[in-house]
């Protein structure tokens, strides 16, 4: 991987359960980059067709949780139903985040996250 340092990238451990990994996966973010709330350069993250990012689901409990950096989910509404996630703290921590959505059925939850973004003046092709 050209122009990454491993010691730049922070997996999970999947062989972990939801709880035990998003503890160890906090505390490898505070060991590697520092205690309190972790500033990544850049995030790449997809967005579900209900519009939902990571594992932070509309309408969710966990949409909340402002004093972990990691989280576990174990009712996702989703399936997977348990998962491990950044919070939003996080996530609006991030010097710059990347979106990445393909397929139209998340047309629908784009388009509305644009209107509010930019306004409600939103010309696309498609």
């Amino acid at each position: 991987m050209d122009g990454f340092l491993l010691s730049q990238i922070y997996p999970i451990d999947p062989s972990l359960s939801p709880e035990e990994c998003a503890a160890a996966y906090a505390k490898s973010l505070e060991t590697g980059i520092g205690e309190g709330i972790p500033v990544f350069d850049v995030l790449f993250l997809g967005i579900g067709p209900d519009g939902h990012t990571c594992s932070l689901f509309p309408g969710h409990p966990l949409l909340q949780e402002n004093s972990k950096t990691v989280a576990h989910i174990l009712d996702s509404p989703k399936p997977p139903p348990q998962r491990v996630t950044l919070t939003y703290p996080v996530l609006n921590a991030a010097k710059d985040v990347v979106f990445v959505s393909t397929g139209s059925s998340k047309k629908d939850a784009m388009r509305s996250i644009l209107k509010v973004r930019l306004g409600s003046h939103i010309n696309s092709p498609r």
